[in-house]
């Protein structure tokens, strides 16, 4: 079951419509981009990657833009909008949903509200809002904590993504509905949230006394030109003419508009119009004020910068990615479940890139793309020539290698879900690290573009460096123990945490596949052992109460196959189309829960049987047999209450 699931639920339970890039690090020079950087070679660099790629991946199309000093330097459409009618994709008209690059809208909101006195970032969030905070805490969540992703909130599916207007909750329904446990005090773990986004695009609503969409429109889309983007879903009919489809695959039919809470990821926008986005904040750099925020306001937003952990180059600036402090990098990526995006500000180069695409492709082709283009517009028109790559390996390495790895399995604090089945995301995600033979360290997740493991050495005490590379690796120690580990890669919205022993996929994993292996055993043995009695005329007879028993236990068995088999089909179609979490699932979700409860019952029933067996003159293998069904059962029965695959409510 594990396997099934494991792939896609890792990489998206915590919502693929809305997730934060970290490029990887590149040792820049800040005087190169001015003699470097033309449209002439750009576009011959381009021109030369990115229609192989899109053929190769099977990406129907895309935009990529590029500003410098103020002016447009670059902004090409390739591909398809629209392959069955070969629309072509176009610069100016084309429109493409930005996935959570629309934080950025929202953040850039909260700070012009900031600037006019009306929000203090510090102040307890719930004294905004007209509707109740969930409990958990005594410490309040604020307006920093949303935008530094610290408020402490687990991860949310339902109603995430929705496919039918009809079903589209205004924002404060959907806040008020979907708001999730909080499972940490907030400002302690960095957490990814969706959810902080919406509640802060809530609270533009409520100190503006607009809706959200009518703000934006007014004070961020009116201002910079932006006269072909919107939040409004579904889109205004003048704009929806212009709309890109959308591809899983571009060989495949388009998928459907995306209906997301707007201030967590709904904007749809042309690459034109993101310039003008990125010229506004880039203004800042030269401190001078734009038509969005002051210089100084400017500079407290981009440059309030919360690292997980001293020693990483990445961090958070009031919700904007910090990839690289000196010199300044920021930005952000999304990702809908079809669109896929990219922003970055040089911002001691006055230099924007934005780079967007219809398509997840063959394989998720597109997200290898996006690092490719990010990483290689960097390495090209920033990187310092000679070795950067030269501080010498500690004397510890091996120590602290090994301190790492005897730590067991850790977790992402990011997605993280303890109250619904969501919870199987930490589970299936864990992973250990290694210690090298050459006492550099490893991590199964981090792997480059070339499909090989990267490697971190020792650079200073428990803090590695990319062997090769500048991304940093940096551990948090405490009486000796490892307590959190902190990554560039993870952009300073989540950490890796140790996983409590008795969550750990070390030991649980082992033991629920032998349970199933037990199970699927009884299930096929069963009716063979049926069939040979009646070929050889020989039934089987039990006395009471053992004839109910093993009957019971074998129906126990066929329930925990039953259960496990319905989840793994439940989230495959969920985890491939999020929209079904919305209410399509609810009622299968309902009929596993009162299977999980049926399991239950039935496994002890199972133990009864197997209790039986060993008073009765049973062979011993029957006996044996018994046990490892009621073993078995009992575990799967464990196993799903504790990862909530057995709850009393749909929230999720």
């Amino acid at each position: 079951m594990i396997r099934a699931i494991s792939n896609s639920l890792v990489a998206t339970i915590a919502m693929s419509w809305a997730t934060a890039v970290a490029s990887e690090p590149v040792a820049l020079d800040t005087a190169a981009a001015s003699s470097r950087l033309d449209a002439a070679d750009l576009h011959a660099w381009l021109d030369g990657i990115v229609p192989y790629a899109l053929d190769r991946g099977r990406i129907a199309g895309g935009v990529i833009v590029v500003v410098q000093d103020g002016r447009v330097i670059l902004k090409q459409g390739y591909g398809y909008a629209d392959v069955a009618d070969r629309v072509p994709v176009d610069a100016e008209q084309t429109l493409f949903r930005i996935g959570s690059v629309s934080k950025l809208f929202t953040w850039t909101a909260v700070m012009q509200l900031v600037e006019q006195g009306k929000l203090d970032l510090d102040r307890d969030i719930a004294e905004y809002l007209d509707i109740e905070m969930s409990d958990g805490f005594e410490q309040p969540i604020t307006m920093r904590h949303l935008m530094m992703h610290t408020a402490g909130f687990e991860e949310r599916l339902k109603g995430t993504v929705v496919a039918h207007p009809e079903e589209f909750p205004a924002l404060r329904a959907y806040v008020k509905a979907s708001m999730p446990a909080r499972i940490a005090p907030p400002g302690k773990i960095p957490a990814y949230s969706n959810y902080g986004a919406a509640l802060a695009g809530y609270v533009v609503e409520k100190i503006s006394g607009e809706t959200f969409d009518d703000y934006l429109q007014r004070a961020v889309f009116a201002p910079l030109g932006m006269t072909n983007s919107t939040s409004r879903q579904p889109l205004p009919p003048a704009l929806a003419t212009h709309m890109s489809q959308g591809y899983k695959v571009a060989t495949q039919s388009p998928w459907y508009f995306e209906l997301i809470p707007a201030p967590a990821g709904g904007i749809s926008a042309t690459g034109a119009d993101m310039a003008q986005f990125m010229i506004a904040h880039l203004a800042a750099a030269r401190d001078a004020d734009s038509v969005l925020l002051r210089a100084a306001t400017a500079h407290t937003f981009h440059d309030s910068i919360s690292k997980p952990m001293p020693g990483l180059s990445g961090g958070v600036s009031l919700g904007i990615v910090v990839n690289s402090e000196h010199p300044r990098i920021i930005g952000h990526g999304g990702n809908t479940q079809v669109f896929h995006s990219d922003l970055k500000l040089f911002m001691e180069n006055g230099v924007g890139w934005f780079a967007a695409f219809n398509s997840t492709g063959a394989g998720g082709a597109v997200h290898d793309l996006l690092k490719s283009l990010s990483g290689g517009f960097t390495r090209r028109y920033f990187a310092r020539g000679g070795d950067t790559d030269v501080e010498p390996t500690m004397p510890t390495a091996a120590e602290h290698g090994r301190q790492l790895a005897a730590a067991g399995k850790y977790e992402r604090s990011r997605g993280r879900a303890d109250t619904f089945f969501g919870s199987l995301s930490s589970l299936v995600g864990q992973q250990s690290i290694t210690l090298n033979a050459d006492n550099t360290i490893s991590i199964p997740s981090a792997v480059g573009l070339d499909g090989v493991r990267k490697r971190w050495r020792e650079v200073a005490p428990y803090v590695w460096r990319e062997v090769g590379g500048t991304q940093r690796l940096v551990a948090r120690i405490d009486a000796g123990q490892v307590k959190a580990i902190g990554m560039d890669s993870l952009a300073g919205t989540g950490i890796l945490l140790p996983v409590p022993t008795w969550r750990s996929s070390g030991w649980i994993f082992p033991v629920l596949f032998t349970a199933v292996a037990v199970l699927v055993v009884a299930a096929i043995c069963m009716p063979v052992a049926a069939l040979v009695r009646r070929h050889y005329q020989s039934p089987l007879t039990l006395p009471p109460p053992a004839s109910p028993a093993r009957v019971l236990s074998r129906v126990a068995v066929i329930a925990n196959l039953s259960l496990l088999a319905g989840w793994v089909v439940v989230l495959r179609k969920g985890l491939n189309d999020f929209s079904l979490f919305t209410s399509e699932l609810d009622v299968w979700l309902r009929l596993l829960h009162l299977i999980g409860v049926a399991v239950a019952m039935l496994s002890i029933a199972a133990v009864w049987n197997a209790w039986l067996s060993w008073r009765s003159p049973h062979p011993r293998a029957m006996r044996i047999g018994n046990s490892a069904i009621a073993a078995a059962c009992c575990v799967v029965a464990a196993f799903a209450f504790a990862f909530n695959l057995v709850t009393l409510g749909l929230d999720y």
